[in-house]
């Protein structure tokens, strides 16, 4: 019988809260706001160019992420790794696991951006329909390959910063980077300032400044912590091969994971451009819309993951589903809002991107069908990061590589029909279903692996 002062015993295998859920990825969401922001602020500015340049920054956009997507694993991973470690009560494992990830980033970031300058203009031309286009994407590859090492950088940090559970800096990063590429986009491509009007490039221009701000924004905050927890991670520095082997041994398939989801959108919009610059150009304005409307539940994705890898660091795996239940939930809420917006004023939405009626005109099937995707994206980004969480990146990436093949394959069939536009896009409620299917069964069976 409990006394009858005594506060009940919380019940540990309930899982998080919503406000929990909250709490964790509130900053995470501000974080994640700086690559839609850069994307979305680059193709409302580009869009005033013109369709073929509103079709190119799509793509080039595209490519850029593309490669920004290998840090993107190599962060994710290490938060998952750092919080778990933390949550074993093993701090300099956690230490150096972040130093093998600093130097794979430092290393992997700067191949990478040598690559694309090297193969800007042949890979514009491989992928875009017109030559005018090519050239314009070329142009702005070759000078975006220079905020390559920024962008992996300030990933890796944020890495750290979430899997410590440590995020009240992310939202000052995100602030700058915003700040930085809005100045940046309006100075360089249309000549604001009274600086030079460089077009489609001075959008990478403003690329490279944002991510350098953000970077050095997070790198200060260790460097001088102000946070109880964030000191001494950049004292030790040297290389550890048995922590950089284990670390990209879970870090390689969450790595392919989002090279294959992003590799997927370029190869959508390969297969969009075979409908012509016009459809390019509706799908630039969608995405735009799409990526910004879903920060919400991809915020809520990486709280999840870094709570599940806590639990079942902790050994509480049966706290693990009530909690993914709960961000599911609470992600298809969030997604309620920028999904009516789409469905009622879809016209409107699109006309931030170009000063053509035609263009918004054309949008609105699509934009209203992006409605509907936005609830299955909530559902099934919830579901394939929890996986990640609790160890089965493995499975992870095959269920993204099963996913993907399906959604290309109904895409291609779609485009070679000569079915709309929107025809094409609805193929993407394909992959979130089946990815969510996927997921579920996994978590359920309960039998998830280990991070040794």
């Amino acid at each position: 019988m409990t006394p009858p002062h005594a506060q009940p015993a919380k019940n540990p295998n309930r899982g998080a809260s919503y406000s929990t859920l909250l709490r964790v990825a509130g900053p995470v969401l501000l974080g994640s706001l700086t690559q839609s922001i850069i994307y979305l602020t680059e193709s409302l500015f580009v869009g005033r160019l013109g369709e073929v340049s509103l079709a190119a920054i799509g793509m080039g956009g595209l490519l850029f992420y593309l490669l920004t997507t290998v840090g993107a694993g190599l962060g994710l991973a290490l938060q998952v790794v750092v919080a778990r470690r933390m949550a074993q009560g093993r701090p300099g494992a956690a230490r150096r696991q972040f130093a093998a990830a600093g130097h794979l980033a430092l290393l992997l970031s700067g191949g990478l951006a040598v690559l694309l300058w090297l193969l800007a203009p042949p890979l514009s031309a491989a992928l875009l329909p017109t030559p005018a286009a090519a050239a314009q994407v070329a142009r702005y590859l070759r000078v975006v390959s220079l905020a390559v090492p920024a962008s992996f950088g300030w990933l890796w940090l944020v890495g750290l910063y979430t899997g410590l559970g440590q995020t009240r800096l992310i939202p000052w990063s995100a602030l700058g980077i915003t700040v930085a590429n809005i100045l940046g986009s309006y100075a360089w491509i249309g000549g604001g300032f009274g600086a030079p009007r460089l077009g489609i490039a001075g959008a990478a221009w403003a690329t490279v400044l944002s991510e350098g701000v953000g970077f050095v924004v997070l790198l200060v905050g260790l460097l001088w912590p102000a946070q109880a927890g964030l000191g001494g991670w950049l004292r030790k520095w040297r290389w550890h091969r048995r922590a950089t082997r284990r670390l990209l041994r879970f870090a390689g398939p969450v790595v392919l994971q989002q090279v294959v989801e992003v590799s997927s959108w370029l190869a959508f919009f390969v297969l969009v451009g075979q409908l012509g610059i016009r459809a390019l150009a509706l799908s630039n304005i969608a995405r735009s819309l799409y990526t910004f409307a879903s920060l919400p539940a991809l915020a809520l994705a990486a709280a999840l993951q870094t709570l599940v890898s806590r639990y079942v660091g902790q050994g509480r795996q049966a706290a693990v589903l009530p909690t993914v239940r709960r961000a599911t939930v609470l992600a298809a809420l969030l997604g309620l809002g920028p999904a009516l917006a789409l469905l009622a004023v879809p016209a409107q939405l699109a006309g931030w991107f170009s000063d053509e009626p035609a263009l918004a005109a054309a949008s609105v099937p699509l934009l209203r069908l992006l409605a509907g995707l936005l609830l299955a994206f909530s559902a099934g980004t919830m579901l394939s990061n929890a996986v990640v969480g609790v160890g089965g990146s493995d499975r992870a990436l095959g269920m993204e590589v099963g996913a993907t093949a399906t959604y290309l394959l109904a895409a291609w069939g779609t485009v070679h029909l000569g079915l709309p536009l929107a025809a094409v896009w609805a193929t993407e409620f394909a992959y979130w279903n089946l990815l969510g299917v996927l997921g579920w069964r996994y978590l359920r069976r309960g039998r998830w692996q280990p991070l040794h």
